[in-house]
């Protein structure tokens, strides 16, 4: 079964507590991915340590080209990031956030479709 299309690309990043959601909708673009990441620098700076959610749920997948560009603001903020969920509809999108995000196995974990168990795996 082919994952919905959501052709117009848009990131959201707000912060709740010590948590840094990130809602990631349609095609993502170089520039969308910058604009992302800029806005997640500007968040974790408020505070020594952060976790992230990022919910993929409505994302289509990404090129390989944006994946390593998340992989690269990752290891760079790596030391102001706790630990980090993503939430992804199915195994393309699961296996391109393990490449992204897959370093340092103990401060990340992949969620089928659960947000709520991403949250509580978050929570302090």
């Amino acid at each position: 079964m082919d994952s919905p299309q959501y052709p117009e690309g848009r990131v959201e990043v707000r912060r709740t507590g010590s948590i840094i959601i990130v809602t990631l909708i349609g095609w993502l673009t170089e520039e969308l991915t910058e604009l992302l990441q800029r806005q997640i620098e500007g968040e974790l700076m408020h505070s020594d340590s952060s976790c992230i959610l990022y919910d993929g749920l409505y994302m289509n997948d990404p090129s390989l080209t944006l994946t390593l560009l998340m992989q690269s603001f990752h290891e760079r903020m790596n030391e102001r990031i706790a630990k980090s969920a993503i939430v992804v509809p199915g195994y393309r999108l699961a296996f391109l956030s393990r490449l992204a995000f897959g370093k340092h196995e103990d401060r990340y974990r992949v969620f089928y479709n659960d947000r709520d168990e991403a949250l509580r795996w978050l929570g302090p």
